[in-house]
């Protein structure tokens, strides 16, 4: 089954404008963030319009190489140009440096899309580079998996020692 399929199975319109979004950064830690409850506001600041032209997003975090664990599903209700002042920034961010700089502040309100799926394993193929694409009705994502209950890292493994 693919992305595509399980959305539509849900009674998800895909003739709206959807984009897929991994987030896996050298720079910020995203899993980090996640934890931290702080990926919403991360994920509505972004320096270039990527969101600008799509309806919805459904987001991502990076997984085991080519993989993307479902995070939820988001709708694009507008934008406008950052100001911190104005913004709800999260206390304890830990990137502010990333304030410092002109960016494009999105209105993503959360939707119950595929909500029981929180566990939800895609594979992103090779396009890893491409942190966001389109949701296409032929060639989309591949389920994989879905996590057990309490997942929070894979067993690295026991180790000998002496």
């Amino acid at each position: 089954m693919n992305l595509s399929e399980l959305v539509a199975m849900r009674g998800f319109d895909l003739s709206k404008k959807i984009k897929l979004v991994r987030h896996q950064d050298q720079n910020y830690d995203t899993q980090n963030l996640y934890k931290l409850k702080m990926l919403d506001f991360y994920q509505t600041l972004q320096s270039n319009d990527v969101f600008g032209n799509c309806e919805y997003i459904l987001s991502f975090l990076g997984h085991e190489r080519t993989k993307a664990i479902y995070i939820g599903a988001y709708k694009v209700n507008g934008k406008s140009n950052f100001e911190e002042k104005a913004s709800q920034v999260p206390i304890d961010y830990p990137y502010m440096e990333i304030l410092n700089q002109p960016l494009i502040q999105y209105e993503l309100i959360k939707t119950s899309l595929l909500d029981d799926f929180d566990r939800l394993v895609i594979e992103w193929r090779s396009g890893t580079r491409s942190w966001y694409q389109w949701l296409a009705k032929e060639d989309s994502k591949t389920v994989v998996e879905i996590l057990p209950v309490g997942y929070v890292k894979d067993f690295p493994g026991l180790t000998m020692c002496c």
